[in-house]
């Protein structure tokens, strides 16, 4: 789940690397890309969709101990926000590769840290609000201002916390987005009250539609996973 902090209370660190103490066969390690994924909304709620959207990533952090050799641990980061993930298509520029030590991992923590650019919002989520009653698809934005930290336990596809690093072998990860948990507590009727007077779109922030918005923002982060392929 996100931790939404205020800002400068984050400690930035250089990028490292530690695994000591291990034998030479366990340091041999595989290549790893991590995408992202936005779960799909329906058939849970099913009158609002995902468009698109961007997440601005300051700091991303791997945290995980073996059963073969000693903890990893590094932290990645990303100088005036520059690494963009693409909500709708799921890549990050530039892409999040790293050379994972092999082995069996029984704990493996994602920490990633989001935040705002000068201006700009940490996560901006494009989405369609359909009025089933009215016939009428509506936009919005989402707009976070505030530093995104969310900490997740990585899994496989089982759903369980052992993960295998095979040496010199493509491994992908996926950082999948539970949207629906997010938007759970934000009754249709109340997208429609925000919508009247013939709005063809709305931004949900601090400032606009903010009922909506402190609906939403407690949520950030319920149901979201790593998932090693």
């Amino acid at each position: 789940m996100y931790r939404i902090k205020g800002k400068g209370l984050v400690l930035i660190m250089a990028s490292l690397l530690i695994f000591t103490g291990c034998g030479r066969k366990w340091k041999k390690t595989s290549e790893t890309l991590f995408t992202l994924e936005v779960l799909p909304m329906t058939p849970y709620i099913d009158y609002l969709s995902i468009t698109g959207g961007t997440l601005k990533l300051e700091k991303f952090v791997f945290d995980g101990t073996r059963k073969q050799g000693s903890a990893v641990y590094f932290e990645d980061n990303f100088p005036d926000n520059q690494a963009i993930i693409d909500m709708a298509t799921g890549t990050t520029t530039p892409p999040l590769y790293y050379d994972l030590p092999q082995g069996t991992y029984d704990n493996m923590r994602i920490g990633l840290h989001f935040d705002k650019e000068d201006s700009n919002n940490s996560l901006r989520l494009n989405g369609v609000y359909t009025n089933k009653e009215a016939g009428t698809k509506h936009n919005f934005i989402l707009q976070i201002e505030d530093k995104l930290v969310s900490e997740i336990t990585a899994q496989n596809l089982n759903g369980d916390n052992s993960i295998v690093i095979i040496a010199e072998e493509m491994t992908n990860a996926k950082i999948q987005l539970d949207v629906k948990e997010w938007f759970a507590l934000v009754p249709s009727s109340m997208l429609t009250n925000a919508f009247s007077g013939s709005k063809a779109s709305i931004v949900i922030s601090k400032t606009q539609n903010s009922d909506i918005y402190a609906l939403i923002a407690g949520r950030i982060g319920i149901g979201d996973r790593v998932v090693f392929e």
